[in-house]
């Protein structure tokens, strides 16, 4: 088991609001571990059982998740990757995210599902990854429909921020 300082220190980065008006729901904004995929995995179930654990029932995580799955990327896109991991000597990069499968094994799936092809969304100085993510929860999901999941073209940070227009 952890003790509280190395549990709090493996949650990475997590803030939630909880939206009272209209359908009572929380939005949690997550910033993953960079490095390691384990790592990002455990932490974004042990925040999924932090927001289970509070009422409402509706959820919604988005954030920095620093992962990314072949399944979001092109065939061209996914061989830029490829060729980045070799030019820093990586090796091949995993085609599936332990921590995307975490989410999903936690009931929660990725707004832009089934909207073609998705937009990368870091670095904005060489856009490589779509590492940034809305996820619903089930409960969500239900009473949701997925008006719109864009990026916007801004360079105010080394991300393209992401917006999900959701019809509840």
């Amino acid at each position: 088991f952890l003790d509280a300082r190395e549990e709090e220190a493996s949650l990475g980065g997590l803030s939630v609001a909880a939206i009272t008006h209209g359908p009572k729901m929380q939005v949690a904004s997550a910033h993953l571990d960079h490095k390691s995929e384990p790592l990002r995995a455990k932490q974004l179930r042990r925040m999924c059982e932090l927001l289970k654990a509070e009422a409402p029932a509706l959820h919604l995580v988005c954030g920095d998740l620093n992962t990314f799955c072949k399944r979001d990327h092109g065939d061209s896109a996914w061989r830029d990757i490829l060729a980045f991991y070799a030019s820093r000597g990586w090796g091949e990069p995993a085609e599936a995210s332990a921590t995307l499968d975490a989410a999903s094994e936690m009931g929660f799936s990725d707004a832009a599902a089934g909207r073609g092809d998705l937009e990368v969304t870091c670095w904005t100085h060489n856009p490589l990854f779509r590492i940034d993510h809305v996820l619903l929860n089930a409960a969500l999901k239900e009473r949701c429909a997925v008006l719109d999941y864009r990026r916007l073209d801004s360079k105010a940070s080394d991300h393209f921020p992401v917006v999900v227009d959701l019809g509840i």
